[in-house]
């Protein structure tokens, strides 16, 4: 990969996702230095399909395939930073309410703005 042009998010967007790579590449990787830095998986997906160069980004960008692009995991993989799930305090839908359900089960949910569960 050092050798590969990237198409990777900026750094200011994802500090976590930085980092990670300067470890993983070196902090004086040609490829980092001259890594083209994208807003979101979708501009990455967009560049890559017009040969810019090679994306890296996380999985869910399977879900937002171009004609004639490949998508491959990397090995070993690497961890992520912490995550955090956000939405409208009051959306009533449905699968959100499902999805939130699952999440309870495994995770306690805080409602920042108000410091309790929602």
């Amino acid at each position: 990969m050092r050798d590969q042009r990237l198409i990777v998010s900026a750094a200011g967007d994802e500090p976590a996702v930085a980092a990670a790579l300067r470890t993983l590449l070196g902090a004086d990787s040609p490829a980092l230095t001259t890594a083209t830095a994208a807003r979101d998986v979708h501009t990455i997906v967009g560049l890559a399909a017009s040969g810019v160069g090679v994306g890296l980004g996380p999985s869910r960008m399977v879900s937002a395939p171009r004609p004639g692009t490949w998508f491959c995991e990397v090995t070993p993989r690497v961890p992520l930073p912490d995550l955090v799930l956000s939405f409208a305090a009051a959306d009533r839908s449905p699968v959100l309410a499902a999805f939130l359900n699952v999440i309870r089960r495994h995770r306690p949910i805080v409602d920042v703005r108000r410091g309790r569960p929602p």
